[in-house]
């Protein structure tokens, strides 16, 4: 119910603070809700100081309120002891972090011959938008980064996803494909990227002998890249028979 707007006349502008919301469930608080034709007046309902701070501690854990209090930023994820004082401020959750604004060009200052660590993208997105972004705003960015293979872990990176507290040890850089890509492509290159499963695979084959005749006097690559494998390395017996079944399509294709 403390999600933004939800509540009639609380959230008047884009910033609250707890007090406010306190204030607005004491004894007599009224408000005017419009109506076909007319304005009704109603009074809210009185609730208990405790109360009112375990609901604005739910909101925020549930993601519908971010919370600032000094350096803290908090959303989707328990309110520490001490931090909603009556002064701390409350505003609806943050715009997502689109995947470009993760990027050198967007913040330099954070990136270092293509790597960084998830702490500094944390500071430096922060600062670009003037308050200290909530661990999770950021960190769902940085998940849909490494999705879309526009960064990735490092070699000597600590375990992802992490809290805060691990995030200088995240270590990610751009990978090696992305930057052979930032030579200027031809203004008449057309690029379709997407992670396909197995199944998408068989599907996009099936579509190559109409993609081929569609794309008649045109050049029409496919590049190619096989991930296996995760946090645990699989059994090496097991990469060397996928790698004998690469070997079947072609020499390059092999898995390392």
């Amino acid at each position: 119910m403390l999600g933004y707007q939800k509540l009639s006349g609380l959230w008047s502008a884009a910033e609250i603070s707890v007090q406010d919301v306190g204030d607005y469930f004491a004894a007599g608080h009224t408000v005017s809700v419009p109506k076909e034709g007319y304005e009704e007046i109603l009074t809210i309902p009185k609730c208990e100081p405790a109360e009112v701070g375990t609901a604005i501690a739910r909101a925020i854990e549930q993601g519908l309120v971010w919370l600032t209090s000094g350096p803290a930023s908090i959303l989707k994820e328990p309110v520490p002891a001490g931090v909603l004082s009556t002064a701390a401020v409350l505003r609806p959750p943050p715009e997502r972090i689109a995947v470009d604004e993760l990027m050198a060009k967007a913040i330099p200052n954070a990136w270092k011959d293509s790597k960084t660590n998830a702490l500094a993208l944390a500071t430096a997105l922060s600062a670009k938008r003037g308050v200290n972004l909530p661990w999770s705003t950021v960190k769902s960015a940085i998940e849909d980064g490494i999705r879309a293979r526009w960064i990735e872990l490092g070699n000597d990176s600590a375990a992802w996803p992490c809290d805060l507290a691990g995030a200088q040890q995240v270590i990610l850089q751009v990978p090696s494909t992305v930057r052979e890509e930032r030579v200027p492509k031809p203004r008449g290159l057309f690029v379709a990227e997407d992670v396909l499963e197995a199944n998408g695979i068989q599907d996009l084959a099936d579509q190559i002998p109409d993609l081929a005749k569609a794309a008649v006097g045109n050049v029409l690559k496919f590049n190619v890249r096989i991930e296996f494998g995760g946090e645990t390395a699989p059994d090496p017996k097991i990469v060397e028979k996928i790698n004998e079944l690469l070997a079947e399509v072609s020499d390059e294709l092999r898995l390392n």
